[in-house]
């Protein structure tokens, strides 16, 4: 591997100047770690992010702590940690892979929460995820939020879905299994009576998007995006 200063100063930075986003949380310490992760969000929104192989090994041992503090409850070490999450999905794009299933998670979970700015913050984060890294990764953890029990969450679902459809390369979501994963998606929401709060222009751009030629699959039926429910079409803005 060539070491040029950006992968040197992933390797010399991270461990020396990331020490503050492990300690554990308390009243006199939370702010610190806010501090430490609004540091660690401008180094990697710099060349680092140019390096995935470098520095997502070197962030491994932070993971569960920067997790830890997007589910405290105080607001502001709650965001920093979000906003580490957001810049370091824009820097990575599809690098981004290896955390996704790490980070998306945690996210999810947050849209289920009763503080709004909270939800806010979430919902923004995963909006850019699924914007900025395309990856079909995404989608089962989709379904899975989809069939939770909380109203704010399936919403952001929804809404998360629709912008894969509107983002990801058709052709890759014809692939059998993705195939199958839209219209099993499909399928779950449009029994969905949250549904009647989904933003409709939104939904007509993915259906346009994805009203083409869609070629034969062999062995796998490719998603009817005319099976939409109606009310995505007609329902007001959330």
């Amino acid at each position: 591997m060539e070491y040029t200063s950006a992968t040197r100063a992933v390797t010399v930075y991270l461990p020396t100047h990331s020490e503050d986003i492990c300690i554990p949380e308390t009243e006199q310490s939370w702010d610190k770690i806010s501090s430490a992760l609004s540091r660690l969000t401008l180094f990697c929104t710099g060349e680092a992010c140019q390096h995935p192989e470098v520095l997502i090994p070197a962030l491994r041992p932070l993971v569960e702590a920067i997790n830890s503090a997007m589910k405290s409850e105080r607001t502001r070490l709650s965001g920093a940690a979000i906003e580490f999450v957001s810049e370091l999905a824009t820097g990575l794009e599809n690098g981004f892979e290896p955390l996704l299933r790490i980070f998306l998670p945690t996210l999810l979970s947050l849209c289920a929460r009763t503080n709004k700015i909270v939800v806010k913050r979430s919902r923004a984060c995963i909006l850019v995820i699924v914007e900025r890294t395309l990856l079909l990764a995404i989608l089962p953890h989709l379904m899975q939020a989809v069939k939770e029990k909380s109203a704010s969450l399936r919403v952001i679902a929804c809404e998360a879905i629709l912008t894969c459809l509107n983002c990801f390369n058709p052709p890759d979501l014809q692939k059998e299994a993705r195939a199958k994963d839209v219209e099993a998606l499909i399928k779950v929401t449009s029994r969905d009576a949250i549904a009647e709060k989904w933003q409709g222009t939104r939904c007509k751009r993915a259906r346009a998007q994805n009203r083409i030629e869609q070629p034969r699959l062999s062995n796998a039926k490719s998603p009817d995006f005319n099976t939409l429910p109606q009310s995505w079409a007609s329902s007001p803005a959330i």
